[in-house]
């Protein structure tokens, strides 16, 4: 029968995690409530926060990533694969950048040219950029940055 071990006493414990508990102590120290203040405030941000990353394929790399050694059952992802080949899971990032660079160049990066729908869509998303710059809720220079959350929708 397992020996009570507080925290650890109802579960059975692997022989990695063992050691870690044996090995583990407990420290109080002392810290400054300013410092704690601090932290609690940039916690804050980083969950209402939004953050655009840059290499992704750094990020997604195989090798490189500890983002893609799932566990468990392996499930296709969706849109990965279409009828007429590679899905539009791969594209989809040229349409959302198309969203926003529109509204500058006025031309698109994808092969929807000769689709209505999307030159619509493109136009009512430009109105709409434009609008929030109008009324200072977006900002132009030195690139397209919202200024005003609540005008996000």
């Amino acid at each position: 029968q397992p020996k009570n071990n507080g925290v650890f006493g109802a579960f059975s414990l692997s022989a990695i995690a063992r050691r870690f508990r044996d090995q583990s102590e407990i420290v109080q120290t002392q810290v400054n409530p300013e410092d704690v203040y601090y932290c609690t405030e940039i916690l804050k941000l980083f969950r209402s926060g939004v953050l655009l990353l840059d290499e992704v394929d750094l990020i997604l790399h195989p090798l490189k990533s500890e983002l893609n050694w799932p566990i468990g059952l392996k499930d296709p992802i969706d849109y990965s694969r279409s009828k007429l080949g590679i899905g539009l899971r791969w594209d989809i990032q040229w349409h959302l950048l198309d969203a926003v660079f529109y509204y500058t160049h006025r031309k698109m990066s994808v092969e929807f040219k000769d689709s209505r729908e999307a030159i619509s869509i493109l136009e009512n998303m430009s109105s709409v950029i434009q609008q929030g710059i109008a009324n200072k809720y977006m900002q132009y220079t030195p690139h397209l940055v919202l200024l005003n959350r609540s005008f996000y929708h």
